[in-house]
């Protein structure tokens, strides 16, 4: 069949050119790559703007940013001390631990590096970002395993009775009772090499049980029926990063983490599973001030949280 020629021709928009005006003074030694770059450059620091709204300082430091960045990869950390690195990690597996996810990348860098590397050093902003968020990607994943590494050896070692419970308090009173804040963590065994739990605020340790209780429940729900969607992998997911925003942690901050020597080498501690012979049994409500709040869905996907607020503990 011959085309329809009566209809205008489709534009291939993988191939429209779209071009700007800059009104910005260019060395002649760029190539068409620099200028581009200069262009990315402008458009990532000043969008919406045009050049006429934006000061001369601004105007320079965007040009000298694109000559940096349009140098070889390799110099890119050259003027960063490797110890800043090493406390850009340090500050984010915190702010991790306490948050379980990490919403403002760019101000733990500026904590570090001072506001000026953005300008200064793109490339190497861009890349120590990356590598952050590769870490906490990482973390993520391996702390989830070792959570259902966990749940699994503590249902087996459980019993048929716990293994076929499907209500939630009492799979949450199940893993109270085999709670030891040693196994808790060996699953966060990259905080355990930074945080001292025993000399953290108490607040703390109610923390970490709130989340190794919860987490666990939801977990064992999702072992028992992985394709509900209250259960399956993305509510699971959906879970851990919402459980360190819940109300019930807002008066915890990271000043009530204790921190171990930075110079102090540790053996890893390793999760020893479920309840065991010679294991301590806990009582509910031991360990805590409070428990996270029960977060349910309730109809037309709201949350309907309920919180159980216990008894605080003088925290010192």
């Amino acid at each position: 069949m011959p085309p329809n020629t009566s209809q205008p021709p489709q534009r291939d928009e993988d191939h429209r050119m779209v071009t700007r005006t800059f009104s910005v003074k260019i060395p002649a030694s760029w190539t068409a790559a620099d200028v581009q770059t200069a262009i990315d450059m402008w458009i990532l620091f000043f969008p919406g703007r045009r050049p006429s709204q934006v000061s001369e300082e601004e105007r320079n430091a965007s040009v000298e940013s694109a000559l940096a960045t349009s140098q070889p990869a390799h110099g890119e950390f050259e003027e960063i001390p490797p110890n800043l690195t090493e406390d850009l990690y340090h500050l984010a597996k915190r702010t991790y631990l306490r948050y379980f996810k990490i919403e403002a990348p760019n101000t733990l860098i500026e904590q570090v590096y001072g506001k000026n590397l953005k300008l200064k050093n793109l490339r190497g902003f861009l890349t120590i970002k990356k590598r952050m968020m590769a870490l906490m990607v990482s973390i993520k994943s391996n702390t989830l395993l070792k959570f259902y590494a966990h749940v699994k050896e503590a249902l087996e070692k459980g019993g048929e009775a716990i293994r076929k419970c499907r209500d939630d308090a009492t799979i949450r009173q199940f893993f109270a009772g085999v709670f030891t804040m040693k196994d808790v963590m060996g699953i966060f065994s990259w905080a355990d090499s930074i945080i001292d739990i025993e000399r953290s605020r108490n607040r703390v340790k109610n923390f970490m049980y709130g989340i190794y209780t919860n987490m666990c429940t939801k977990i064992k729900h999702h072992l028992d029926d992985p394709l509900c969607p209250k259960y399956d992998r993305h509510a699971v997911l959906a879970f851990w990063d919402s459980i360190g925003q819940e109300k019930a942690w807002d008066n915890i901050d990271l000043s009530h983490f204790a921190l171990r020597p930075r110079d102090l080498k540790r053996k890893r501690i390793m999760p020893s599973g479920g309840a065991g012979k010679g294991r301590k049994k806990n009582k509910l409500g031991d360990h805590v001030e409070w428990e996270l709040p029960n977060v349910e869905e309730g109809k037309e996907g709201e949350k309907v949280v309920e919180t159980k607020v216990k008894k605080e503990v003088n925290d010192g």
